[in-house]
């Protein structure tokens, strides 16, 4: 419970104090478990630029991918 209040607090200072390519970064990074013990993934999974644009706060306000 600890680790995903302080993933909570990451998620909300990404949100206010990042742009969204850097939140996209950030958000690519944790999907391949990047940092995390062993080597990161070296395939994602199939996820749509909606979804991404979901995670990192941008929908609504049209695609930044394009």
């Amino acid at each position: 419970m600890l680790a995903r209040n302080a993933r909570v607090e990451e998620d909300l200072v990404d949100q206010l104090f990042n742009s969204s390519e850097k939140r996209l970064a950030r958000t690519l990074l944790l999907l391949a478990h990047y940092g995390a013990r062993g080597d990161p993934q070296k395939v994602l999974p199939k996820v749509s630029q909606e979804m991404l644009a979901e995670m990192i706060g941008t929908r609504g306000r049209g695609s930044i991918f394009s």
